[in-house]
């Protein structure tokens, strides 16, 4: 039995890098295993049902293979400031639509030569319809999305809003999301994040044990 939790991530994947701010949050130590996705160990694909990143295993050797399942798990383990103290009602419907049609719009944005029967306009207004005009609004009120702290709501889709963010930072620091820009500029500047992006070498089986935190 493994005397840590072994965590497969992938560096630049948001639904690995919100687990992973919220176990630096909760100073949940580990083993981390970076995955190429394009050449999955045989080992990971032995373990993980789903084949995908974050795969949290256990020290009992059950796997938490959802990302907000694994935040669940950090924040259980230790929740300092209180992150999971939320209306979880709000929570569950902000990260519905994050991952969901929003995702999707941003893929396409993103990758907008894969889908040319839509301009890279269109795409982009269709996220700022989704989401980014709500959690505007939002940040207009308090510093944070539900409240004037952090929650699970923030930790969730951070990583979401920096990926639509990146695909033209240009244009986004022209727009009037000046809340959001401020919101998303104070996470990318938190020691979890600092502490989340940590490079890390893809993993191989039989290389010595890299630990998180």
């Amino acid at each position: 039995m493994n005397k840590f939790p072994i965590l497969y991530s992938f560096r630049r994947c948001p639904w690995a890098m919100r687990a992973r701010i919220a176990m630096h949050y909760a100073g949940v130590q580990c083993e981390i295993r970076e995955v190429k996705l394009r050449e999955k160990p045989a080992a990971f694909l032995a373990i993980a049902p789903k084949a995908t990143v974050p795969t949290l295993v256990l020290p009992d050797g059950k796997i938490i293979d959802e990302s907000m399942d694994i935040i669940d798990f950090a924040l259980k383990h230790h929740d300092p400031d209180n992150w999971g103290d939320a209306n979880m009602s709000e929570v569950d419907c902000l990260v519905s639509i994050a991952e969901g049609d929003f995702v999707k719009a941003v893929q396409r944005y993103k990758y907008h030569e894969r889908f040319p029967e839509q301009s890279v306009e269109e795409n982009r207004k269709l996220c700022e319809e989704l989401l980014i005009t709500d959690l505007e609004q939002r940040l207009g009120k308090h510093k944070f999305l539900l409240a004037n702290k952090p929650s699970i709501a923030d930790v969730a889709i951070f990583p979401l809003i920096r990926q639509f963010a990146a695909v033209d930072d240009t244009w986004f620091q022209t727009t009037p999301y000046s809340n959001t820009r401020v919101w998303l500029n104070s996470w990318m500047q938190s020691p979890h994040y600092i502490g989340a992006m940590k490079k890390y070498a893809p993993w191989k089986e039989g290389n010595l044990a890299e630990m998180f935190l």
